[in-house]
């Protein structure tokens, strides 16, 4: 994936979230640099913790990202 300091932080924003730290991050970047990778890195490491992953993808142009 070539994104490990990335994974990094978001792994430690999550182990944050896990100690009742939250917060908000935001994966950025031009279409085809990896941001689903990382996103499903995040969410199958929260996974094998244990967590509840929900994914949702949006589709259409009924609303704007962000």
């Amino acid at each position: 994936m070539g994104r490990v300091r990335e994974l990094r932080e978001l792994r430690d924003a999550y182990a944050g979230a896990r100690a009742g730290h939250g917060g908000t991050h935001l994966v950025l970047g031009e279409p085809g640099v990896g941001k689903t990778r990382l996103a499903a890195a995040l969410a199958e490491h929260a996974a094998a913790d244990g967590a509840t992953v929900v994914w949702t993808r949006g589709w259409g142009r009924a609303a704007p990202a962000y």
